[in-house]
């Protein structure tokens, strides 16, 4: 059972050091997709917390949008990713409004805006989202394995993978800029389906991929492990991570990726 909580904060607008944007609004504290992966577990660690805790608690920036209008004035005009270390449109978005009144506020001040999410509920707001010139808003979905029963594994909390499929199409028949997230490329479990994971967000009308690898911080390995350990036999844990010490594994995947999203007619972007 996820644990909710609300809390004041001194700003909502971060910088970025992300390449391609300026800043960074995250509306919430934690993520209840509890993905095993996640490396935002980070955010626990400096606030004490016990990283393998993540997906427990969601705490809402109850001041969030309120600061906001007053730093969308304060700031030089950029860019902002909607979010960075937790999902906007997580199930408790559905009542706290906090991503919807968001994108309101920035839509009415001209930012240009790049949203991210695992989940359909962004649809819901397709009608602030197609009030920014096109050029000035993009909207990703993320995908990481096609197989619905190893995404429970890894991400138990998280919309299914049809129905991201679903949204993905959705959003490319209303967004010019759309584009998918294959991130992480979690080695065994993305790759055995990769080929025709490609070939559905083709077919869904994106023409944009975003690739990432699996990056081990903030204690996540811990929470892959014993995600792996009680889903999965002995040998196929050891060659997971046996794949990953391989240095030049993602080199070589980066290569087969390029080949088959180029004969699909999909532009790749690599985070790597």
């Amino acid at each position: 059972m996820v644990r909710y909580g609300e809390k004041k904060v001194r700003s909502i607008m971060s910088k970025s050091g992300i390449y391609g944007v300026k800043y960074a609004i995250n509306p919430y504290i934690g993520c209840e997709h509890g993905c095993v992966y996640c490396y935002a577990r980070f955010v626990y660690i400096k606030m004490g917390k016990d990283p393998l805790e993540w997906g427990e608690e969601v705490i809402a920036k109850t001041n969030a949008v309120e600061l906001l209008k007053r730093e969308v004035v304060a700031n030089r005009r950029g860019r902002v990713l909607i979010s960075s270390v937790t999902d906007p449109y997580q199930p408790i978005e559905r009542t706290k409004l906090l991503t919807r009144r968001i994108l309101e506020t920035l839509q009415r001040y001209k930012y240009p805006v790049v949203i991210l999410t695992k989940s359909p509920l962004i649809l819901r707001d397709l009608d602030i989202i197609k009030k920014f010139n096109h050029e000035e808003v993009e909207a990703g979905i993320t995908i990481t394995m096609l197989n619905d029963d190893d995404r429970k594994v890894f991400e138990p909390g998280a919309p299914s993978v049809d129905a991201r499929i679903k949204a993905l199409r959705i959003l490319a028949g209303n967004i010019a800029n759309t584009f998918a997230f294959l991130g992480p490329i979690i080695p065994l479990f993305t790759t055995k389906d990769l080929s025709a994971l490609l070939e559905l967000i083709a077919d869904a009308g994106v023409k944009r991929v975003v690739i990432d690898k699996l990056n081990l911080k903030a204690r996540n390995w811990e929470s892959i492990n014993r995600a792996l350990k009680e889903n999965y036999d002995k040998a196929k844990i050891r060659e997971f991570w046996r794949i990953l010490r391989d240095p030049y594994y993602y080199k070589k995947l980066k290569r087969k990726i390029i080949n088959e999203a180029g004969e699909l007619g999909l532009q790749v972007d690599f985070c790597y």
